[in-house]
């Protein structure tokens, strides 16, 4: 368990602002759902333009916090942690101060053979905690984006024109993420099969250099792949699954890395 990680403040305020964000979300979604039907049963105009302005702030506003957390939040967290992850591995002192308990290989001496290890933690506990969000992140905007498209059409007399501008660029945007999701698997399932490819070499613990290209395209490809599309674990998520990946872990280590 981690006693102290410097990245993880910057975190807490990004997921934080994920929650005003799924706050948001639901409350377009809803106005969105009942909007068309209000408009045909209601007569009094008043409460039509009151929940059309919700939406024409409330979109805006999705994606201004999404905006920070991309462009400025997540972009931070993550050069802190590169630091760390750096400091940990290479003994170097990019950091003003260390993460205790981060990573689970402090008994590894400095180098790229901790790198490694390192490196395919990160990517093992990112995986398997994205894998539990999928349904999630597939079903849930998925369906109501595509609920939002077809009142959208359906209201489409009822409705002004920019009004439905946002919704479909709202639509799009959710849909998007899912998307993203499947991608961020598929590119860390890649990245850690090729790492673990690395730990079936025999001369790899001892002669660690002469795999440095390989270790260094990993890293690259991992850093990348986190960068281009953000990874947010929210914290419940995290504390439910991580006594078990942690034990997989520690599986996982003494079949590949301690094997060695």
């Amino acid at each position: 368990m981690s006693e102290y990680s410097p990245h993880n403040r910057t975190f807490k305020v990004d997921l934080f602002l994920q929650k005003v964000s799924n706050i948001i979300f639901w409350i377009i979604l809803v106005i969105s759902i009942l909007g068309p039907i209000i408009q045909k049963i209601v007569t009094n105009y008043v409460i039509v333009e009151v929940f059309e302005m919700v939406i024409m702030i409330s979109i805006p506003f999705y994606f201004f916090v999404d905006s920070i957390q991309s462009l400025i939040l997540r972009p931070l967290a993550n050069s802190i942690r590169r630091n760390d992850f750096i400091d940990n591995s290479l003994g170097s002192k990019l950091s003003l101060r260390k993460s205790l308990g981060y990573y689970d290989n402090d008994n590894l001496n400095a180098g790229l053979y901790k790198l490694t290890c390192n490196l395919l933690e990160n990517c093992f506990f990112t995986l398997e905690l994205l894998k539990k969000q999928t349904i999630k992140i597939l079903l849930v905007p998925t369906t109501f984006s595509i609920l939002i498209l077809v009142f959208a059409y359906c209201g489409f007399k009822q409705l002004s024109t920019s009004i439905l501008i946002f919704q479909v660029f709202f639509s799009a945007s959710i849909i998007g993420k899912a998307i993203n999701h499947f991608i961020l698997l598929s590119g860390l399932s890649n990245i850690q099969n090729s790492l673990s490819a690395l730990f079936v070499i025999q001369d790899f613990k001892i002669n660690d250099i002469k795999y440095e290209s390989l270790i260094l395209k990993n890293l690259l490809d991992y850093e990348t792949l986190i960068s281009r599309i953000q990874v947010t674990i929210p914290d419940k998520l995290f504390d439910e699954h991580n006594f078990k990946l942690s034990a997989e872990w520690g599986a996982l280590k003494e079949n590949k890395i301690y094997k060695l």
